[in-house]
């Protein structure tokens, strides 16, 4: 599960849970003006922070490893083709912002979310996540730029998710002389970034 996953299993679980005209949840954070043109409540998630994920005390999986490798037909060639499919732990830092009308439904509202995402963390995890943890719940009224007073309020978790990759011999090997051919036509025309580093500064002196 990877972080769009994640996040397509929290709104279909919050969906199943709250009924599908419980509110919002979008990553775009309102930005009218007007608190009034709102609509309430909603909860933006957003992705503060990503790093290769600790796989061990002090270990932590910078490059993609080895998880299965397999052999199958080419959906375009119809032959068979060498697959290996890589993978790295991540942990991310994600922040879910609650609107709402005012404080008590903000409250009441975050209160709800944690106590969904605690209550079926164990429902993700067997889904793909690698594992979540609570970090705070804040007050963030202050941070909101409306003429009108928002309400809103932070819950940060960890989440420890895994990014795949996919590769396949023969795609490596278009790529590698797609590359070159690419290379070679972007040097013959001159817009390589190295060679228009070598274009000389003018100063125009009034």
């Amino acid at each position: 599960m990877d972080f769009d996953d994640f996040i397509d299993n929290v709104y279909a679980l919050l969906t199943f849970l709250w009924g599908e005209d419980w509110g919002v949840f979008t990553i775009m954070k309102p930005t009218t003006s007007n608190g009034r043109d709102i609509p309430m409540p909603q909860i933006v998630y957003s992705l503060k922070q990503a790093e290769p994920g600790l796989v061990g005390k002090n270990v932590r999986e910078i490059s993609p490893r080895h998880r299965e490798s397999f052999i199958e037909l080419s959906p375009l060639t119809g032959e068979e083709v060498f697959v290996e499919i890589k993978g790295r732990v991540m942990d991310c830092m994600v922040e879910f912002t609650i609107y709402a009308e005012n404080n008590f439904e903000a409250s009441r509202l975050t209160k709800s979310f944690r106590q969904v995402m605690e209550k079926y963390k164990g429902v993700l995890m067997g889904r793909g996540l690698q594992n979540m943890w609570f970090q705070k719940e804040y007050e963030r009224n202050d941070r909101e730029n409306s003429e009108e007073k928002v309400s809103s309020r932070g819950v940060l978790y960890l989440v420890k998710l895994e990014e795949l990759f996919r590769m396949e011999q023969l795609e490596m090997q278009q790529v590698t002389i797609n590359l070159d051919v690419a290379k070679n036509l972007l040097e013959l025309e001159g817009k390589l970034p190295s060679q228009q580093a070598d274009e000389p500064i003018v100063i125009v002196v009034p």
